[in-house]
């Protein structure tokens, strides 16, 4: 794991700042700033657009909304996003909560949303690709119904004990669970997007087994073993599981004992560290060193990053937290806007992706049509 660079912060200039505390546009006098701030949402950690710790309440709420109703037009020049995207303002989010026992909540790596907001193949490079599959769940969903292409939050307090955002560079890790399954990489990113569906559509085809309502990292990764598709509740490393699913999966009870790596607290973490184990030869302490980057924001902070095509979780045990989740969104994930941008961030960042070292060597299948899993 390690802390994002410096260069993730984008301090807001006073000029800026003036005009969007106002509530006035701020995109036509400062272009090289907005486009600095969308150019660092292609990096594999979230932008950091920083108001000043000292700006009123009234006044950081009306200059956010303006900044990131400015950025979606931004981004939508740049990188072709669909103009049916919009800035969704949830409610307020008071304090973590804590699983008895344990005095800081670890969210495990998701995406917000999830039951309509995960990574998907692009029907422009996948056409096939049913685009039902594109929901994962139409109940007992966390918030909004919308499919959030952008997260982000701003930090209304940061609460009296360390909170650390957590960003997973997607990307590589899965070219390497291709690669420790198959032998090699794909040979493109059509390819990763096929293998992808296919590790979708298993998990959506067994999902009268494992019940969960979201994709679980295990099996976006490939994971055939029904029980790394369970998902815990947050999803909190420390959560433990409802009495059907231990009743479903006999070794799930082992499994939420001890982990492959046997250093994992909670049985939520140590079913994740068994599903890494099954589809990449690791455990989870490993996958956070790593694909984790972290950042601890600031009062009036906001913090945006790619929702779709990068993980995120969070370490915190600050009760007095408050949080305003501020997300780019569409309501349905899908048309041929849809399919160019998915297509252009797809075809982006597995070139970032391939680019970096070569693929984290660990014992690959013998056969690449039998991965070992069951």
């Amino acid at each position: 794991m390690m802390i994002i660079p410096d260069t993730a912060v984008q301090i807001v200039p006073a000029p800026l700042l003036q005009e969007a505390t106002r509530g006035s546009s701020a995109r036509s006098s400062h272009p090289d700033w907005f486009q600095q701030v969308a150019a660092g949402l292609d990096e594999p950690h979230a932008v950091i657009l920083r108001f000043g710790d000292d700006l009123p309440r009234d006044q950081v709420l009306v200059a956010a909304r303006v900044v990131m109703e400015d950025l979606i037009e931004v981004i939508r020049a740049r990188d072709c996003a669909p103009r049916e995207m919009y800035l969704e303002v949830d409610h307020l989010e008071h304090g973590t909560p804590l699983t008895p026992g344990f005095m800081t909540r670890l969210l495990l790596p998701h995406t917000d949303g999830a039951h309509y907001s995960f990574l998907t193949p692009s029907r422009q490079d996948v056409p096939e690709f049913p685009a039902s599959f594109r929901i994962f769940s139409k109940k007992g969903f966390h918030r909004t119904a919308s499919h959030k292409l952008y997260q982000g939050f701003l930090i209304v307090e940061p609460g009296s004990s360390v909170s650390w955002t957590l960003y997973y560079d997607l990307f590589p890790a899965l070219l390497d669970a291709y690669a420790f399954q198959h032998g090699s990489r794909p040979s493109n990113h059509q390819a990763l997007q096929q293998w992808v569906a296919a590790n979708i559509g298993r998990s959506l085809s067994m999902q009268d087994r494992h019940g969960s309502r979201y994709l679980s990292l295990a099996a976006l990764l490939g994971s055939e073993n029904a029980v790394h598709h369970v998902t815990p509740p947050g999803p909190r490393a420390e959560a433990g599981f409802a009495p059907r699913e231990y009743a479903h999966f006999p070794e799930l009870e082992r499994i939420s004992r001890q982990c492959p790596c046997r250093s994992c607290a909670g049985p939520g973490a140590r079913l994740l560290c068994d599903g890494l184990q099954a589809t990449m030869g690791i455990g989870w302490k490993m996958f956070r060193d790593r694909y984790e980057r972290r950042i601890r924001g600031r009062k009036n902070d906001v913090l945006i990053a790619h929702n779709i095509f990068l993980y995120h979780g969070a370490e915190s045990g600050a009760a007095d937290r408050v949080l305003l989740p501020m997300c780019f969104v569409m309501n349905e994930a899908g048309g041929d806007e849809y399919e160019v941008w998915s297509a252009r961030q797809w075809q982006r960042q597995f070139v970032r992706a391939q680019s970096l070292n070569e693929p984290h060597r660990t014992q690959p299948a013998e056969n690449p049509q039998d991965t070992g899993l069951t």
